[in-house]
């Protein structure tokens, strides 16, 4: 029962971060303060009042649109607050016999995961106030959980960084952004050594599921615009960030068959 209550608290908490960083999401490609600023409508500005600032059910009791001008509201600012929560629920879960720190800095980073996530679908950026705050967390991560392995990871990040920045000359910038080169930097930095590859490889192998998809639907045509891959980069982080072991121990057993 008390493993419950803790994670629902985890998933509320989840859940009013992903409030918050529909806020920076919103407001940092505008350079719009996001301390000083009250909340408002995007469309007519006006200022909301607090039975529209509660996350999830706020969207549900307005019908996912704004009170005054009526205008409907995008369904990612639910989703943002949701996928949150879930992130909180799963790092109690999976990590919850961890240390406080270590949890801390996993839900930090994660929370920079989905800032990166939903603001490179958004606007097909991955802001760097969000890329360099993912880099300090992690490099904090490393430090403090696995210090002896930190060089590896530095080493690995020069090699992920190095690889995609050739991939980016290569393409001459049509096939990922410079923002997934640093990304994949940092992605070196927090996983290090065969993780942080077994990421990339999730990452093009969904990334190529998900086009090929889209082509057969009639949503996307080749010759057309690109898709976001930082979104693919970091489901490929997040998935070896929890179950990079387990898919190491299959992988290995698969081999040896």
């Amino acid at each position: 029962m008390e493993f419950i209550f803790l994670y629902i608290v985890f998933f509320c908490i989840g859940v009013s971060i992903g409030s918050f960083l529909n806020v920076l999401i919103d407001r940092i490609p505008r350079r719009e303060s996001f301390i000083f600023s009250s909340s408002h409508c995007e469309f007519c500005q006006t200022k909301l009042k607090w039975i529209e600032l509660i996350p999830i059910f706020s969207f549900l009791f307005l019908g996912a649109k704004c009170r005054t001008c009526h205008k409907n509201l995008s369904s990612r600012y639910i989703l943002i607050e949701i996928f949150t929560g879930l992130q909180f629920f799963l790092t109690i879960y999976f990590r919850g016999d961890q240390s406080l720190i270590h949890i801390l800095l996993i839900l930090l980073i994660l929370s920079c995961f989905t800032a990166l996530f939903f603001s490179d679908l958004k606007d097909g950026i991955l802001l760097d106030e969000f890329s360099i705050s993912l880099l300090i967390f992690s490099i904090i991560f490393v430090l403090i959980t696995m210090p002896a392995l930190f060089w590896n990871h530095v080493f690995t990040s020069i090699i992920s960084f190095g690889l995609f920045f050739c991939l980016f000359i290569i393409t001459k910038g049509r096939g990922m952004g410079f923002g997934d080169v640093k990304l994949a930097g940092v992605i070196g930095i927090l996983l290090g050594g065969v993780y942080t590859f077994m990421a990339i490889y999730i990452a093009f192998l969904t990334g190529a599921i998900v086009s090929i998809i889209l082509v057969i639907i009639g949503r996307r045509k080749f010759h057309g615009g690109t898709i976001p891959f930082g979104p693919f980069m970091i489901l490929g982080g997040e998935i070896c960030l929890f179950l990079g072991d387990v898919l190491l121990r299959y992988i290995r057993l698969i081999i040896n068959i």
